[in-house]
C-alpha cells in the first residue's frame, strides 16, 4: 500500500491535519513540485505533476497550482496558464468500487460515455428512493391532475397508449425542447386512435427514450406535454396550460432533455458534452514503475459549462423554466445525469452538483442555479417575503433573456411560479410584478450590451395597441435586470390592470397611478434611438427644473431606453430647440421625457448612492414609460430639478 501523505518537504503542506475536516486549500510552485517529481521519490508530488502534465501543463514560467486536500477527498487542482484557452479545473480521484493501493484519496464516479447503463440507473432508483423515504419536505399534495397521461403497461403490442380522468398516485413528467418539426402530437383527429394505442415508431426518439428511463426505473404513467394536451383544440390548450406548472410540481419526477433541441433527437445516448468530462487513467511513475490506478477528469460543476462551450437548449426555453423550478425532483440528462430536490442535489459523478471548491458554495448561488433555495422560498414563513421578492427578481433577469416559439406565451408560461409564490405569501400578482413590492419591480432596465431576443408587436403579430403595459418587463425586448432601492420615494396610489392576474394568458392591459417627484430631462439620442455601449456616454443631457431653469450639478450614470425611439416621435423636441442656446450635435436629435423619481439604489460596496426615475414619454394623450435613468446627483441638485412637492402621473 502507498500512503498518499508520505510527503516530502515540496508538499507537506498538502497533508491533512487529524481533526481537519473537508478539504483545505494550499498553493504549490509548479516548477519545485516538477523537481520533486522528476526525482521519483515522492509520491503525491509525482501524482500532481503527472495530471497537469497530462492535461497540458506547458508553460516554463514559474507558476503555481492551488490544491485542496482533505481526508478521503478528492484532490481539486487548479492553475492559470496564458497558453491554455480556459483555466484548468481538476479532480483527482479513485474510481468508486475498484481496488486500489492508494490510501488517503477520494472515490468518485466515472461518467460512462453511455447515459443508459445499470450503474446510472440504479443511482437514480436510488436517489429517488432515498428522497422519498427521507425528504418529507419533497411530498407535495397538488389538487390538479393530468387531464391525459401516457399508460406504459397498456394492453396491447406496443403496450402504450393515452388514458383520461386518471388520478395515479405517481406519474412521471418529460420537459423537453420541441424543435421546428412537431409531428409527435395528439389532435382531434387522432385522440381516439392514441386512446386505444400507440405505435413505439410513432413517437418522437425524446418520447421513446422518456418512456424507456420511465419503465427502467419502474413507473407506468408518464406526462408529456404535446401527447397529453389536444393541440389543435384552443379550449383543451387554455384548460390544460393554466394547470402545467401543477402538472410539474405534482409529477413524482420529472425527466428533462436538456441536450436535445429537438424531440427528434432523444437524450439516451452517448455526446460530447459527456465525453468532455470522462476520466483519463492517470499513469504516475514512481521508485521505478507505474501506479495505474488513479483517474483525472474536468471537475463536473454545472457553473463552468460555459466556459467549456457546453449549452443545454433546454435551458434557453421559457416554458422550461417553471419546468425545472416547481418540480420537486428533477432528473436531468445533460453532461451528466444530475438529481435535484428540495434536499439534494447530486450527480452521477459521486459529487455534488457543484464540487468546484474554487466558486461560491450552493447557498450563495441565487435565482435558478439554487433550486433547493427556490423551493425552500416555497415552504418560507410570509414574513420571509422579501427573499421571495429577491428571488423573483433573479428569477425574471434569466426569463426575459429565454426564447418562446409564440411571443403571445410570454405571460403565461411564467405563470405557474407566480402561481405557487401568491399562495405561500398572499402577495396581489399584477402583470409580472407584486403589489407588495411594485415600485422596485418598476426599476427593470435591459442590457444595453445583448441584442434584441423578442419583439412583443412584430414577432408575435401582437399590434402596439395589444402590447403588455409599458411599465410591465412583459414589455421587454431584451434580457432585464432590476435595483434594489432604498424605501420611501415613491407611493402607489392605485393599479387598473386586466388580464394580468395568475390564471390570465394575457397579454395585460391597463395602468399604474404613482406619486412621486418628477423633474424634465432632454437627451439626445443617436441616429437609431437607441443607447448601447458606444454611444451613452456620448450623448448629452440636460435636467430642467420646474421653470426649465438647468440644473448644473449632475450626472447621468446611465439612460436605458426601452425600444428605440423613432427620429419623428412625438417625444422628438428638435423644433422648440431651434434658435436656442444648445448647438445640435451631430447625427442625434434631443427628446424631452418626464423623469418620476422610484428612489434610491446603493451601486458599490462602498455605500455610493445613485438615483433612479421612470423615463416617460407623454404620447397620444397618456404617459408611457420608454426607459429608466439612473443619476449621481446631490440633495440640492436633486431638489434644484425635482422640487419638493410630488404629483399623481398615471402610467399606461
Amino acid at each position: 500500500m502507498i500512503n498518499l501523505f508520505d510527503t516530502c518537504n515540496v508538499c507537506q503542506k498538502l497533508k491533512p491535519a487529524p481533526e481537519q475536516k473537508g478539504t483545505k486549500f494550499h498553493v504549490l510552485g509548479i516548477s519545485e513540485l516538477e523537481k520533486s517529481a522528476q526525482l521519483g521519490t515522492c509520491f503525491l508530488c509525482s501524482l500532481l505533476f503527472t495530471a497537469i502534465s497530462d492535461y497540458g501543463y506547458i508553460s516554463p514560467n514559474d507558476n503555481q497550482i492551488f490544491v485542496r486536500t482533505g481526508h478521503d477527498e478528492p484532490f481539486f487542482l487548479m492553475w492559470i496558464d496564458a497558453q491554455l484557452p480556459v483555466v484548468p479545473h481538476l479532480e483527482i480521484f479513485r474510481q468508486t468500487g475498484s481496488t486500489s493501493i492508494i490510501e488517503g484519496l477520494g472515490w468518485a464516479n466515472a461518467v460512462p460515455r453511455e447515459p443508459n447503463n445499470q450503474a446510472t440507473n440504479d443511482l437514480i432508483i436510488d436517489w429517488v428512493r432515498d428522497c422519498e423515504e427521507n425528504h418529507a419536505e419533497c411530498r407535495v399534495d397538488v389538487q390538479e391532475t393530468p387531464k391525459r397521461l401516457l399508460d406504459l403497461e397498456c394492453s396491447g403490442p406496443e403496450g402504450i397508449c393515452l388514458v383520461q380522468d386518471l388520478k395515479p398516485s405517481k406519474y412521471v413528467a418529460l420537459s423537453h425542447c420541441w424543435g421546428n418539426v412537431r409531428a409527435c402530437t395528439t389532435t382531434s383527429g387522432n385522440l381516439t386512435s392514441r386512446l386505444s394505442g400507440i405505435k413505439w415508431d410513432d413517437l418522437a426518439k425524446t418520447f421513446q427514450d422518456a418512456v424507456t428511463l420511465t419503465r427502467q426505473i419502474g413507473f407506468r404513467h408518464l406526462w408529456i406535454d404535446s401527447l397529453c394536451i389536444i393541440q389543435d383544440d384552443s379550449d383543451d390548450w387554455k384548460k390544460e396550460s393554466v394547470k402545467m406548472g401543477d402538472i410539474y410540481r405534482g409529477a413524482y419526477l420529472t425527466i428533462a432533455a436538456s441536450l436535445a433541441s429537438a424531440d427528434d433527437e432523444g437524450f439516451l445516448h452517448p455526446s460530447k458534452e459527456r465525453d468532455f468530462y470522462s476520466a483519463k487513467c492517470l499513469r504516475v511513475p514512481f521508485q521505478g514503475g507505474v501506479i495505474t490506478d488513479l483517474w483525472v477528469r474536468t471537475i463536473h460543476d454545472s457553473r463552468l459549462h460555459s466556459f467549456h462551450n457546453i449549452s443545454e437548449p433546454l435551458s434557453t426555453r421559457a416554458w422550461t423554466m417553471q419546468e425545472r423550478v416547481l418540480a420537486p425532483r428533477l432528473l436531468s440528462y445533460s453532461s451528466a445525469v444530475t438529481f435535484e430536490c428540495t434536499a439534494s442535489a447530486v450527480c452521477e459523478c459521486g459529487h455534488s452538483m457543484y464540487p468546484d471548491p474554487y466558486y461560491p458554495p450552493v447557498h450563495m448561488l441565487q435565482g435558478l442555479d439554487n433550486k433547493q433555495g427556490f423551493l425552500s422560498i416555497l415552504q418560507g414563513e410570509p414574513q420571509s417575503i422579501a427573499r421571495m421578492y429577491s428571488f423573483w427578481s433573479d428569477m425574471v433577469s434569466v426569463y426575459t433573456g429565454r426564447k418562446l416559439t409564440f411571443e403571445t406565451d410570454r405571460q403565461i408560461a411564467i405563470s405557474a411560479i407566480a402561481r405557487a409564490l401568491a399562495k405561500q405569501y398572499g402577495d396581489e400578482y399584477i402583470a409580472g410584478l407584486w403589489k407588495g413590492n411594485l415600485v422596485p419591480g418598476l426599476t427593470w432596465h435591459n442590457d444595453i450590451r445583448l441584442p434584441v431576443i423578442k419583439n412583443v408587436a412584430a414577432g408575435s403579430g401582437v399590434q402596439l395597441p395589444n402590447r403588455p403595459p409599458s411599465w410591465s418587463w412583459l414589455s421587454a425586448e431584451k434580457l432585464v435586470s432590476t435595483y434594489r432601492l432604498l424605501p420611501g420615494h415613491c407611493e402607489v396610489i392605485s393599479t387598473d390592470v386586466q388580464e394580468g392576474g395568475l390564471n390570465d394568458s394575457g397579454p395585460a392591459r391597463g395602468c399604474i397611478k404613482l406619486r412621486a417627484q418628477t423633474g424634465t430631462m432632454v437627451a439626445h439620442l443617436p441616429e437609431k434611438g437607441q443607447l448601447d455601449s458606444e454611444t451613452s456616454g456620448a450623448t448629452r443631457f440636460a435636467l430642467l427644473g420646474p421653470n426649465d431653469n438647468p440644473v448644473e450639478v449632475f450626472k447621468i450614470e446611465d439612460f436605458r431606453v426601452d425600444r428605440p425611439v423613432a427620429r419623428n416621435s412625438a417625444l422628438n423636441v428638435s423644433a422648440d430647440m431651434q434658435g436656442g442656446s444648445w448647438v445640435p450635435m451631430d447625427r442625434t436629435f434631443p427628446i424631452r421625457v418626464l423623469c418620476l423619481h422610484l428612489g434610491t439604489t446603493i451601486i458599490d460596496d462602498n455605500n455610493r448612492e445613485s438615483e433612479v426615475f421612470l423615463a416617460l414619454g407623454h404620447l397620444q394623450g397618456r404617459y408611457s414609460r420608454i426607459g429608466l435613468v439612473r443619476a449621481t446627483i446631490t440633495r440640492d441638485a436633486l431638489r434644484e430639478w425635482v422640487g419638493e412637492s410630488r404629483r399623481e402621473i398615471t402610467i399606461y
